[in-house]
């Protein structure tokens, strides 16, 4: 068994924030790319393990299974954590950011 757990908070006034989305990620590799993961609804690059929102004092936990990341005979995962507005994310249970254009229609660079 596996935790994640932390608190997320201001970095310039030490100020915990509540009702972020918290997201773990167990990648196929060492590389992040924030551009596919925002084009991406599917597990191509990475496997969601699991997300949470963070609570009244900015603190999250998330556990998770050995089992869900030894697939590939690894010994550790190779974990991104993404941390989302909630209005950036598509939801807390696909929380994946949100593209540019999906963000701010009308202030999107152009394709």
């Amino acid at each position: 068994m596996f935790r994640i757990f932390g608190t997320v908070t201001i970095k310039e006034t030490g100020e915990r924030v509540p009702n972020l989305v918290v997201a773990a990620f167990e990648t196929d590799g060492p590389e992040f790319d924030l551009d596919r993961l925002a084009a991406t609804t599917g597990k191509t690059w990475a496997d969601r393990i699991g997300s949470v929102l963070t609570d009244t004092n900015g603190r999250f936990e998330l556990e998770f299974e050995t089992a869900e990341f030894q697939r590939d005979q690894e010994a550790r995962p190779d974990l991104v954590i993404l941390v989302l507005a909630p209005e950036d994310s598509r939801s807390v249970k696909e929380p994946s950011p949100l593209t540019p254009r999906e963000r701010n229609p009308d202030r999107a660079p152009p394709d």
